[in-house]
């Protein structure tokens, strides 16, 4: 999805996407194309979506379901909880984010990195 220019040259990248997804996407994009109506990627025309439709929908999706309103925006941030909870390496985060260097990746989501000192001896009595 592509809605603006991006922040730096860094953040140009293609964000690489398993099998299982694109399987869901393809078919999300038949079923749009028999009903007519909401494009996840672009307008009939190839022009890119405008991002507040995407808004829009994830407010009138979170209202018919009766929980709480998200901002868009903190889709990519609970995509990085769940990178960093299966031990994705910070670089990978990095690159796949678009940060243009390391500090700001580990500036936002560092906390999120914070192990109890326990795990780390356990680590380190495996080790030894």
């Amino acid at each position: 999805m592509y809605f603006s220019t991006p922040k730096t040259n860094k953040s140009y990248r293609t964000i690489s996407i398993g099998k299982t997804l694109s399987k869901r996407l393809k078919k999300w994009k038949e079923l749009q194309r028999m009903i007519g109506s909401f494009e996840y990627m672009s307008q009939l025309d190839g022009t890119f979506t405008p991002s507040y439709s995407f808004s829009n929908w994830l407010k009138d999706s979170t209202r018919k379901a009766g929980v709480n309103p998200i901002k868009l925006h903190a889709l990519r941030h609970s995509h990085v909880a769940l990178l960093i909870e299966q031990d994705i390496q910070p670089l990978v985060i990095q690159e796949r984010l678009g940060h243009a260097n390391i500090q700001i990746t580990l500036g936002t989501y560092g906390h999120l990195y914070a192990k109890p000192d326990s795990q780390v001896v356990d680590v380190l009595d495996r080790i030894i």
